[in-house]
């Protein structure tokens, strides 16, 4: 689930378990919230994992999360801190 708090660059990721067909969905719908200059804050898990795999390549943006399997994921972009 997203949280995205209008008019601040601050979104929040939480893992929420679903249907492995309803994935591919909500990634479609939360991958266009992320913008160049946010503060991203994420948790753990498979799903998050997912959702960064989808992130745009010239994305510049900045991420704190829990997981060191999210941070070797997000280490292959090299725009985001």
């Amino acid at each position: 689930m997203a949280v995205h708090y209008p008019n601040h660059t601050f979104l929040l990721l939480m893992t929420v378990q679903f249907m492995p067909i309803k994935l591919k969905l909500k990634l479609q719908k939360t991958i266009p919230l992320i913008k160049d200059g946010m503060v991203i804050l994420t948790g753990a898990g498979t799903t998050i994992i997912e959702f960064v795999k989808q992130l745009p390549e010239n994305l510049q943006s900045t991420f704190f999360t829990i997981s060191p399997l999210v941070a070797v994921e997000l280490s292959k972009y090299p725009m985001i801190d």
